[in-house]
């Protein structure tokens, strides 16, 4: 650090009396203090000083980007980055009791360095035992950083700025939408909603992907490609040459507002659906193993696609699956299903575009991911996951039984294809003896990983949150070496980079595989290990903010 000062060194308490006199009126300059940080200076307690005492306090004039830290008090650990202009008020000075840092290379870098649990555990050793928590200048002094170069420094430091601005976008986001839903809603049954058209029966082998006399859905474009919202002007759709099918389905074509349900999937993920919006004079055609729907009334554009992806509807399709390899759900099976609504297409508007707005700043998120593997590379070691890992396990060799209340048992399907999560709304446990299936218990950051079907390669870690969990046959369970960090590594799952592995290592004959020794010749880029863990950290908390994403329509359960 470039700078390490505080309230304190102007000079002694003596002359700092003389020559500061706090002012609860406006005056020349704000007295920043942290708690006026931590309440973003949302208080009516403001403390100022005159020009005078200003001048006198110069060594923490907060005219540049630094950092602050409490120093005294029970919000040691507190870490504050002050833009100048992110203050209230023209001129600012630091108050007592913190610290403040200027960084001679990257600042926000140095802002997420201090964020980072090694740091925090080392700032807590230095904390005095008796009394009140402080630590002094000499103190942090004393902490060593891991600092790449100024480069990759600024690399870094730059994208975890963006990120905290989308962040604050988001949470921002949140606040508007929640003051904006109103109480006023209409509950009724999907059948008197919405009334189905006709799907056709073609298969990928049927289409084309060059010319045609129609476009067409077909379910796996819907399950894997698709989101809730199809703009058919933006998406490269298959066509059907076919000509007899405009006469067949004639009473079919679909227009703007309709709905496609895929009624197959290899998962809980039947009944995904996506609205159909941007078309204009061209026929589109609702494919194999969907369920087109035509709204009776009228709703705004991209509400009924939000909706009918959300929890709070997709959870009344889960009791109604069949099937136990293919899960498939009946339109018969769907009409006694709720829908709810606002009456106010004005609100039914705001709310589409709301989401529409959060599922580009959730894109925007997940290209940074990627954008910061190809930034951060420049000295970082190749290491095989086989290096990375000491041992692959294959699972247990048992069918499910109903959830005994204490052993878990997670399998293929048990994996959100969206998350990485753990699935809890259906658990089910092992049947077999447990007495030797020890090896088969899962341990804080292990990872596993899908190794046949359609789902190969998706990937999951443990956490000691979901309780005790065996892991099933159709898993290879990575545990990795203490050296680095598990975190880091299973976040190197959900990259680009590694689904054109399993992509390419996967294929087979039959339904693609992996093995584990397929597995094992993964390369993975690391830097040291504190890295690492501030990387992998980091990406665990942009992880939440995408899982927030998924669960984004939980008001609409709560609303009437």
């Amino acid at each position: 650090m470039d700078t390490v000062t505080d309230y304190v060194a102007a000079g002694s308490f003596e002359d700092i009396r003389n020559n500061v006199t706090y002012l609860n009126e406006p005056g020349y300059a704000q007295l920043v203090r942290t708690v006026d940080l931590k309440k973003k200076f949302t208080n009516n307690d403001s403390i100022y000083v005159d020009e005078s005492a200003f001048k006198y306090l110069w060594r923490v004039n907060l005219n540049e980007e630094c950092i602050v830290l409490p120093n005294i008090g029970a919000n040691i650990g507190e870490v504050y980055f002050v833009e100048p202009s992110g203050l209230p008020y023209d001129n600012n000075v630091l108050g007592p009791n913190a610290i403040l840092l200027k960084a001679n290379e990257d600042t926000y870098f140095a802002f997420t360095a201090l964020n980072n649990l090694t740091f925090q555990k080392q700032l807590f050793e230095n904390v005095g035992s008796s009394g009140q928590p402080k630590f002094n200048k000499t103190e942090l002094k004393s902490i060593q950083l891991y600092m790449p170069q100024n480069e990759e420094q600024e690399k870094i430091g730059q994208y975890f700025r963006d990120l905290d601005h989308l962040i604050t976008l988001h949470q921002r986001k949140n606040i508007y939408f929640y003051e904006k839903v109103t109480l006023v809603w209409e509950q009724r049954k999907l059948g008197d909603v919405l009334v189905s058209l006709q799907n056709n029966t073609l298969s990928r082998a049927d289409l084309s992907n060059e010319a045609g006399v129609a476009k067409n859905v077909h379910y796996g474009d819907v399950l894997i490609k698709f989101g809730e919202v199809l703009d058919v002007s933006k998406e490269q759709l298959p066509m059907i040459s076919d000509e007899s099918i405009l006469t067949k389905y004639k009473t079919s074509f679909l227009q703007n507002g309709d709905v496609i349900i895929a009624d197959t999937a290899e998962d809980t993920t039947v009944g995904k659906c996506s609205e159909i919006v941007g078309l204009n004079d061209e026929v589109v055609l609702s494919g194999l193993h969907t369920i087109p729907y035509r709204p009776v009334e009228k709703f705004a554009p991209k509400y009924l696609g939000y909706y009918l992806n959300s929890d709070a509807y997709h959870n009344q399709l889960l009791p109604l699956m069949q099937g136990i390899k293919v899960t498939s759900i009946s339109k018969s099976a769907m009409q006694d299903t709720d829908i709810i609504y606002p009456k106010s297409k004005e609100e039914q508007t705001e709310i589409g575009n709301y989401f529409d707005a959060l599922d580009h700043l959730i894109t925007l998120h997940q290209c940074k991911c990627h954008l910061l593997h190809k930034l951060l590379h420049n000295d970082w070691e190749q290491r095989k996951l086989g290096e990375i890992a000491f041992s692959f396990e294959y699972g247990l060799n048992a069918a499910a039984k109903e959830y005994d209340g204490e052993n878990k048992y997670i399998r293929i399907t048990d994996i959100d294809n969206n998350t990485h999560e753990f699935l809890t709304y259906n658990l089910t446990s092992p049947d077999i003896d447990l007495t030797d299936a020890e090896n088969y218990k899962l341990a804080e950051g292990d990872i596993l990983l899908a190794r046949t079907g359609a789902s190969v390669g998706k990937s999951y870690i443990y956490r000691d949150s979901d309780g005790l969990v065996y892991y099933a046959g159709f898993l290879i369970r990575a545990r990795i070496r203490e050296e680095y960090d598990a975190e880091f590594v299973f976040q190197s799952t959900l990259t680009d980079k590694y689904n054109k592995y399993i992509a390419v290592t996967s294929q087979r004959s039959g339904q693609p595989g992996m093995n584990a020794q397929e597995y094992s010749e993964f390369e993975i880029r690391v830097p040291e290990k504190e890295e690492q863990t501030k990387i992998g950290t980091y990406f665990r908390i942009l992880d939440h903010l995408i899982t927030l994403h998924h669960r984004k329509y939980i008001y609409i359960l709560k609303s009437p």
